[in-house]
C-alpha cells in the first residue's frame, strides 16, 4: 500500500508487548479478501473466485506458538476464531463451521479441509450469475454458466479449464457444494 510506514508492524508489536509484557498477547493478522490487479481479467476483488482473490495472509504470534513455522496446507477464513479460541483456552464456539488450526500449527497432522468460495457482488451488481466454488488442497471447482474445474498442482494460475474433460469430478465437487449451501436456496447460474 502506497503511503504506509513500513516500520508500521514493528512499531504496533512493540507498543503491544510495552503495554502487556508478560508474553502472553496472542497477535493474528489476516485480511477479508485478495486484490486481483488484472488477474483473470478482473482489477479488483469481488467479480472472481481465484486464488488472487482469496488467498490471503494469516499470521499468528503468541506463547506457545512456534516463531518463523509456515503452513502449507489450505487453510479458511472460518478457522481463524475456532483457532483463536482453543489457543486462549476459552470454550469452543457452539455452531462455529471452522476448525482449529492448532495441530497444524504445532506441527500434528490435520484432516484436508476444503474452502467454500462465493461471490454474489456479480449478481447484485451487474445482474450476472454469482459465482460459488469449492477449493481443495488440489483442485478449484467453480459453479458458474460455463463450469469452470482447475487442477492447482498442475496448473497453479487457473488459466486451464478442466471441467469438460473431468465430469465425474465436476459432479463430485457440485455435489460437495450442494451439501455446504445446505437449506439455502439451490443458487444455480443464470444460463
Amino acid at each position: 500500500v502506497s503511503g504506509l510506514d513500513p516500520l508500521l508492524p514493528e512499531r504496533l508489536l512493540a507498543a503491544i508487548e510495552a503495554r502487556w509484557p508478560d508474553g502472553a498477547t496472542l497477535v493474528v493478522i489476516t485480511s477479508d479478501h485478495g486484490e486481483s490487479r488484472g488477474e483473470h481479467g478482473e482489477d479488483t476483488h469481488g467479480y472472481t473466485i481465484y486464488a488472487a482473490t482469496q488467498h490471503v495472509p494469516l499470521l499468528l504470534r503468541g506463547p506457545g506458538l512456534p516463531a518463523g513455522a509456515t503452513i502449507g496446507s489450505l487453510v479458511r477464513l472460518a478457522d481463524v476464531a475456532p483457532s483463536v479460541v482453543e489457543m486462549l483456552g476459552a470454550p469452543a464456539l457452539p455452531g462455529a463451521q471452522g476448525s482449529s488450526l492448532r495441530p497444524l500449527v504445532v506441527g500434528e497432522h490435520d484432516a484436508p479441509r476444503a474452502a467454500y468460495l462465493e461471490t454474489l457482488a456479480t449478481h447484485f451488481d451487474w445482474r450476472w450469475s454469482p459465482l460459488f466454488g469449492i477449493r481443495s488442497a488440489t483442485h478449484l471447482y467453480v459453479r458458474a454458466p460455463r463450469p469452470e474445474l482447475y487442477d492447482l498442482r498442475a496448473d497453479p494460475s487457473e488459466t486451464r479449464n478442466l471441467a469438460s474433460t473431468e465430469p465425474d469430478l465436476v459432479a463430485s465437487l457440485d455435489r460437495a457444494l450442494d451439501e455446504r449451501l445446505g437449506d439455502r436456496v439451490r443458487a444455480r447460474p443464470n444460463l
